[in-house]
């Protein structure tokens, strides 16, 4: 059995279907063009799989920010040395704006390039 759930003689019955159906000539072709989408639907779903992957890293990334910018301001409410703090603030918020855009980038590439 393999790992599509068939057996060596559903899959002998199958590969016999299709040379009748297909014909001895075509069949290294239709082999071919089978192999060729096999390749572009797994290569589709690595791409989707990376930017879930991307998108999961972006979301905990966003959380960490968030949660040091609440800090920040609750220690700038609590009266820490507000202009030390604002410095660490604005570099988060930097920091924060440069990961989007780079994240956001390759995704506007590929929309241009469609």
């Amino acid at each position: 059995m393999t790992g599509t759930g068939l057996g060596l003689g559903e899959i002998l019955i199958v590969f016999l279907i299709a040379y009748v159906v297909v014909g001895p000539k075509d069949m290294k072709r239709a082999v071919r063009k089978l192999a060729g989408g096999i390749r572009e639907i797994k290569r589709m779903g690595t791409e989707i799989k990376g930017d879930l992957n991307l998108d999961h890293e972006l979301a905990s990334v966003r959380n960490s920010v968030d949660s040091a910018r609440e800090s920040a301001d609750r220690t700038i409410h609590a009266g820490g040395s507000t202009g030390e703090l604002n410095r660490i603030h604005q570099e988060i918020s930097k920091e924060y704006r440069m990961l989007e855009d780079a994240v956001h980038a390759p995704a506007d590439e590929k929309k241009q390039e469609a």
